[in-house]
């Protein structure tokens, strides 16, 4: 068993005790996949990035208090990744949202190893889970918080999913002539190379619907999320044999709160103009 999660069940039984003949009915086990940080040194524009951190979170429902694991924390790209356990953190449900999120916000948290001086300030670490009626059921991360006073730390999950409002018009229309909640998208970020890949299903392009992938888009991280641009026009080969023309793409990310999307689409001749209104931060699909 890893320390990680041999941390967190001792932590789930301390907190839990033996107050229940189900103990663990109202505990939520939230465990990230692997992510990215972007890490920005106080005072410094030599931003930089680490990769494989992970995050597991023990939410006890009936308490409000919450147990939280940092996997693999680094603070240079050469140093050697550490576990950080924080707990008893109290945590709230976001109001307002249609989806289940749970969120811990604190102006600051210690942690709980022995000789260890690491502190969080600025914490605001938020576990959405997708509405049960959603057709993709999914979950994802947002994290973001300073270290010691040092490092301003956002996470990146590598591969996300989103989904949302996305309308389509042609080039003889002024008003969007389809608004479709529809499309699934999905993006694969590549922190090492700065791109992104973009994968797109059912999007309806006249009258029919369209499935791709674009690779090797150009991404830029963001105090708060990243943007994407791709301005040179691709040719894609549909399923059916027919030829989509992808002219130009771009987007911009707001970790946690919406992801646009603007792309150019040609088929049979015709132009089509997509825009789509996402919310992001999901990444496994919840079975």
């Amino acid at each position: 068993m890893k320390a990680s999660r041999f941390l967190i069940f001792v932590s789930v039984l301390f907190m839990i005790g033996c107050r229940s003949e189900e103990p663990f009915r109202h505990v939520v086990f939230a465990d990230s996949p692997e992510m990215f940080n972007f890490v920005t040194p106080s005072g410094r524009t030599n931003a930089f990035i680490t990769d494989g951190v992970s995050y597991n979170i023990v939410f006890d429902d009936e308490k409000r208090m919450a147990t939280l694991t940092i996997n693999n924390l680094r603070f240079s790209p050469e140093e050697e990744g550490r576990i950080v356990t924080f707990s008893n953190i109290e945590w709230t449900y976001v109001a307002g949202s249609h989806e289940k999120q749970r969120a811990i916000k604190a102006p600051f948290i210690s942690s709980d190893n022995p000789g260890d001086d690491c502190t969080l300030t600025e914490v605001e670490i938020v576990y959405s889970e997708s509405n049960e009626l959603n057709d993709n059921p999914s979950a994802g991360f947002y994290a973001s918080y300073t270290v010691n006073g040092i490092y301003s730390v956002l996470s990146y999950q590598y591969t996300v999913f989103a989904e949302g409002t996305t309308t389509v018009r042609s080039e003889k229309e002024i008003m969007p002539q389809l608004v479709d909640y529809e499309p699934l998208y999905k993006l694969d970020l590549h922190p090492s190379s700065m791109t992104l890949d973009m994968t797109v299903k059912d999007l309806d392009i006249g009258g029919g619907k369209v499935g791709f992938t674009l690779r090797g888009i150009a991404m830029t991280l963001t105090d708060d999320g990243y943007t994407l641009e791709e301005n040179e026009s691709v040719e894609l080969t549909l399923n059916d044999g027919e030829t989509l023309l992808v002219k130009k793409v771009s987007g911009n990310a707001v970790l946690r709160d919406e992801l646009n999307l603007v792309m150019e689409l040609i088929k049979e001749g015709v132009t089509y103009y997509v825009e789509a209104y996402l919310s992001p931060d999901y990444n496994k699909l919840r079975h």
